[in-house]
């Protein structure tokens, strides 16, 4: 059991010096080819490296995308906002100058010789 091991060991040693005197270069090319011959577990790891940093690119573009909605969902509350506002004060104001101005007809019916304003 021990030799497999040690045979194991060997193997991801001298997989792990052939990535590392390939990354000597820094070209990709040399990275590519020594990634091409390490062993399927290494393939496997770099493989789902890929899947979990794309993933993580398209969360990050869906929650950059969700922001904007949320900003455009703000400036529209605050315009309905201040709309509302005016609309409110403007009909307040107009209600008390309603009342303001509103004074009884000096003959409410015609024909009645009875005059019903103040003296």
């Amino acid at each position: 059991m021990f030799s497999r091991l040690r045979e194991r060991d060997g193997l991801m040693k001298a997989t792990l010096e052939k990535i590392r005197n390939g990354l000597e270069g820094d070209t990709a090319q040399n990275l590519c080819s020594s990634l091409a011959q390490a062993s399927e577990d290494v393939q496997q790891c770099v493989a789902s490296c890929k899947h979990i940093a794309e993933g993580i690119r398209q969360q990050n573009h869906f929650q950059s995308e969700n922001e904007e909605w949320f900003l455009v969902a703000r400036v529209i509350d605050r315009v309905c906002f201040l709309v509302m506002a005016l609309l409110f004060f403007l009909g307040t104001i107009g209600i008390f100058l309603m009342g303001h101005f509103n004074q009884a007809p000096s003959m409410p019916f015609p024909g009645d010789p009875k005059k019903y304003l103040p003296k």
